[in-house]
């Protein structure tokens, strides 16, 4: 018979272990996502030249994010808030670790590599774990919010988009900041702090200047006129308006492309995959894939709106805004609308770090809206 203080250590450690509760999936999430991830390896097929050498590998990363899409769905909501914690602190560990031994690729150190088996990219794990913990501590607290707890969200927030502007990737740092400031405005914050918040982040823009690299200095310049420089940092926007231009309404077809099939377009396989789908298959199916797209995202809304308990409603929203600041920033980059700052397409572009991902973010949205009734992940 167990001694008691061996059952009170070992309520002690209960919370610690994940509690798996049975299998739901929202039907509309789960059938658009697995839609969208099938158009990206049809289109990505096409992108890469119909090489089967890279497209083979991102297609098996794709199977495994659905099964890790599966798995964190099976997790149980008070898992999922009592885990937080160790899932924030473990993305601000792989954030050091990837500036300390990362891999170096297109001028920045993003990204960790296990020698002969894989390399990720912690910066995308990294969006989540900022949503989960700003919701972990946002649930605590009693409405109003107090200007203390927006101080509090703001040092959670800013110590991994330091880590993350420092590697240096200003795009994935401002996509960990953005969802942040959309939940606040859900957790009910008072409007006049945003804008205090804001006129503060335009006065510091002087001191922001002077810390970017010349490359990113020159992508901002570039940005109001690329043909300032056409051959240089103006020159994936003008090829992109191209590309997108030379589609018309229904294409050239899949691989008959010229801007990716003759390397005029750079990156077209991950940042600039919407422009190849311009310009192979037209506006048409564009819009419908950016349909699609906003289909997921208010789907996610939706999913948000219905659940009562605070944690989950924060960090359902705030990942359904991880997903939807990722979308605009790219559509914008390919338009032209925003500086090209590297932020791929989400569930179309290529690598495995952003797919699984964000695929596992629908896989949390699935598991926390489980019970329809308020639970409390504070509870035993």
């Amino acid at each position: 018979m167990n001694t008691r203080a061996e059952r009170l250590a070992a309520g002690r450690l209960k919370w610690l272990v994940p509690r798996f509760g049975h299998l739901v999936l929202d039907a509309p999430l789960f059938g658009l996502a697995l839609l969208v991830v099938g158009f990206g390896l049809i289109v990505l097929f096409s992108a890469l030249g119909g090489s089967i050498d890279r497209w083979d590998g991102h297609a098996i990363r794709a199977g495994f994010a659905v099964l890790v899409m599966l798995a964190v769905a099976h997790l149980h909501p008070q898992a999922v808030f009592r885990l937080t914690p160790f899932v924030y602190v473990g993305g601000v560990l792989l954030l050091v670790a990837t500036m300390t031994f990362g891999q170096e690729a297109n001028n920045s150190r993003s990204w960790l590599g296990i020698p002969g088996l894989f390399r990720f990219q912690p910066s995308e794990m990294a969006k989540i774990a900022v949503v989960l913990c700003v919701a972990w501590y946002l649930s605590f607290r009693p409405y109003p919010m107090k200007m203390f707890d927006l101080l509090v969200v703001a040092c959670i927030v800013a110590l991994p988009c330091t880590l993350v502007f420092m590697q240096p990737d200003l795009g994935t740092a401002m996509m960990i900041v953005a969802p942040s400031c959309a939940m606040l405005v859900v957790a009910g914050f008072r409007i006049w702090w945003m804008v205090a918040g804001g006129l503060a982040v335009l006065a510091s823009s002087p001191f922001l200047w002077m810390n970017l690299l010349p490359h990113q200095r020159s992508r901002l310049l570039t940005f109001f006129d690329p043909y300032q420089d056409p051959l240089g940092h103006g020159y994936n926007i003008i090829q992109s308006w191209i590309a997108l231009g030379s589609g018309g309404l229904t294409g050239k077809g899949l691989m008959k492309g010229t801007q990716s099939r003759l390397d005029f377009l750079p990156e077209h396989h991950t940042d600039f995959i919407l422009a190849v789908i311009g310009e192979e298959l037209g506006v048409v199916i564009t819009a419908a894939l950016l349909m699609a797209l906003f289909a997921v995202f208010a789907r996610c809304l939706t999913i948000a709106t219905r659940t009562t308990d605070t944690f989950a409603r924060l960090a359902i929203t705030g990942i359904a805004m991880v997903f939807f600041c990722n979308v605009v920033v790219n559509v914008g980059m390919v338009l032209g609308l925003v500086p090209v700052v590297g932020v791929p397409l989400p569930l179309i572009s290529y690598g495995g770090s952003s797919l699984i991902t964000m695929l596992a973010g629908f896989g949390l949205i699935m598991a926390l809206q489980k019970e329809r009734k308020r639970w409390s992940g504070r509870e035993g």
